[in-house]
């Protein structure tokens, strides 16, 4: 299936953002998010942390004035085993992304990556 882009996180990790989740949910929901702004917030997150509610997913936050009352954006992404050609990866797939007024739904003690 082609991806509407696919790209790398600050962890080296390939994530994909596939255009049934683009349609069918991100611009549907969450309109104030464009892809170049999820692409952005993969590859140069200010945090990721682990998702509270399911272990394998990660949740990327950037810090970007979309409104004053939202100046997070939020990008669920999910990681699934990929054992193409005898070698074992984790592959993600952009789950939604949308705007937030703070950092939630996770495990503030797993961090995963903090920016510097």
């Amino acid at each position: 299936m082609k991806e509407v882009f696919s790209t790398l996180d600050p962890l080296g990790r390939e994530v994909k953002l596939y255009p049934e989740q683009w349609a069918q949910h991100i611009q549907k929901r969450h309109s104030e998010v464009e892809k170049e702004l999820i692409k952005s917030t993969i590859e140069d997150p200010d945090k990721i942390y682990k998702s509270k509610s399911f272990d394998n997913r990660d949740v990327y936050f950037k810090k970007e004035s979309l409104h004053r009352s939202t100046p997070y954006v939020l990008t669920v992404v999910e990681f699934n085993e990929n054992t193409a050609e005898n070698a074992t990866s984790y592959v993600g797939k952009v789950i939604t992304s949308y705007a937030v007024e703070k950092i939630k739904g996770v495990d503030e003690s797993e961090v995963r990556y903090e920016k510097s």
